[in-house]
């Protein structure tokens, strides 16, 4: 069995559940870091992706064995083939088969049940929509906050540049010997 296309539903997620991207001073918009990544990765796009699959689980993450057993910040595996693909990018979601994982590299799972909880939730019918997790609008709602301290300190960037420059001011009249008063 192949593993299946599930480029559209990686695009859905992505635009339904937006991760936290950084504005980085050349322009470009990404992920601040590879945890981050990784983080959106295995906290919101797998879940997502096996939340939509007749068989829960079958999505995971890959451990690289013969590297300290690191698990890449944007690779998926489908697990009933051991096929992975490339799924995030700085700029958006992706879909890049790259075939059979090496033999020396394993599946991870992703739990879909909450801490607590009995059993394994109910599998929605096919086009209705799912239903957030409580952990899942704990994230949602701290994605939310980072993005308006983003904001804010955005704001105190520009003012710190209003003070310093009109510090710079300050200092050239004193070294003109004028005397300010405050």
């Amino acid at each position: 069995m192949d593993a299946p296309d599930r480029a559209a539903m990686v695009s859905d997620i992505w635009n339904r559940f937006p991760p936290r991207l950084v504005l980085f001073p050349n322009g470009e918009t990404k992920f601040p870091d590879d945890d981050a990544r990784r983080a959106y990765l295995m906290l919101v796009l797998i879940p997502k992706l096996n939340e939509r699959e007749v068989i829960p689980g079958e999505w995971g993450y890959l451990i690289k064995s013969d590297d300290g057993d690191r698990i890449p910040a944007d690779i998926i595996v489908w697990k009933d083939t051991l096929d992975h693909f490339d799924v995030l990018t700085d700029k958006g979601p992706t879909w890049g088969p790259h075939g059979k994982i090496k033999s020396s590299w394993k599946f991870g799972s992703v739990s879909r049940t909450e801490p607590g909880e009995p059993g394994e939730p109910e599998e929605p019918e096919e086009g209705e929509p799912t239903e957030t997790t409580p952990s899942e609008k704990i994230l949602l709602a701290l994605i939310s906050m980072l993005g308006k301290l983003d904001a804010l300190i955005e704001l105190q960037k520009a003012e710190i540049i209003k003070l310093e420059a009109g510090l710079a001011d300050v200092k050239k009249e004193i070294s003109k010997g004028i005397k300010i008063t405050f």
